[in-house]
């Protein structure tokens, strides 16, 4: 685990953690699966297919840190931690005022505001 010593480092963190969040296989199972025994593949079989997409799994450092950043924003009312959730993942200021309803200078002070509470909770300890 990293050490927190600025607000900035903390919201590194919490991008870590939505990025941790993608690499996460999904929870609902899509498609079917079928019990055919596995096929040993000949060289000429064995070229890499364009449409294949590789997902890079994340590592138990990265899950740690996203279990801890969950623990953190279940201290904050849930309509901070949506927005810093949001704020996290890349979401522009304007698109989260317009879900919030509020001006995008009131969301900024909010989300700050969040952090710097997260951030003194972490520094507590």
């Amino acid at each position: 685990m990293r050490k927190i010593k600025t607000e900035n480092d903390l919201v590194e963190m919490l991008v870590q953690a939505t990025l941790t969040d993608r690499r996460l296989p999904s929870v609902i199972r899509t498609g079917s699966r079928t019990y055919w025994p596995d096929i040993t593949r000949d060289e000429w079989l064995a070229y890499a297919d364009p449409t294949t997409r590789v997902r890079v799994q994340p590592t138990s450092s990265d899950i740690d840190e996203y279990y801890l950043v969950i623990i953190l924003l279940l201290r904050l009312p849930v309509d901070d931690r949506r927005l810093v959730w949001l704020r996290s993942k890349g979401q522009s200021w304007k698109r989260i005022a317009r879900k919030f309803r509020k001006d995008q200078r009131t969301i900024k002070k909010i989300f700050y505001a969040a952090v710097r509470l997260l951030f003194l909770y972490v520094n507590k300890k």
